[in-house]
Parts: C-alpha cells; sequence; structure tokens
C-alpha cells in the first residue's frame, strides 16, 4: 500500500496542483511502491539504472526527484503483478458472465 500522503502529492501534480508545495517521494515511501513491482536489481534494468541509485534513494542517499517518482509509478502501474491482477479480474468477468448464460 502507498503511503496516502504519496498519494495525494501524486494526486494534485496531475489535477495541475504544480506548486512548489508538492514534494517529491521519501525514501520510505519509493521503496514502498518499489517492493511491489519487485527487486532493486529488476527496478534499475526496467528504468536503465544502477542497483546502486535505487538503494541509495531508498536509503535517502539521494533525493527522489519528481521525475524519479514518476518513473517508478509508471513502472509500478505497468508491472508483471498489476498485469496479472487485471487478468485475473477480466478472467473473472468473463467466467461470472458465461456462467449466467448456461
Amino acid at each position: 500500500h502507498v503511503p496516502t500522503a504519496c498519494n495525494n502529492r501524486i494526486f494534485n501534480h496531475f489535477r495541475g496542483n504544480n506548486d512548489m508545495s508538492i514534494k517529491p517521494m521519501t525514501s520510505d515511501e519509493y521503496r514502498s511502491v518499489r517492493e511491489k513491482i519487485g527487486s532493486q536489481d529488476y527496478v534499475a534494468e526496467r528504468l536503465g539504472l544502477n542497483k546502486m541509485t535505487i538503494s541509495n534513494r531508498e536509503r535517502g542517499k539521494y533525493p527522489v526527484s519528481l521525475e524519479a517518482q514518476l518513473a517508478l509509478i509508471h513502472l509500478h502501474d505497468f508491472s508483471p503483478s498489476s498485469s496479472e491482477k487485471i487478468l485475473e479480474i477480466i478472467k473473472s468477468e468473463d467466467n461470472s458472465s458465461g456462467d449466467s448464460s448456461s
């Protein structure tokens, strides 16, 4: 689960509230999202980064820029686990509609 404060900042950004009060994810928020996607190695490879960059962001050694935040969220939205969940929903809907026609 992505912390609510993080979700609010992302939502406000996309709503067009781009004032300076919007701050990037904390290192803990970044780690929380990354863990939902996969290993540091997997995320680094998908984003074209070195694994140490991911590790340093999670440990607070590098700040999490808005660009890094958005890239991670984009990857999360299209991660295999997200895709599998979507397919499960579609299959269950297909099965339930197929059951009613039998």
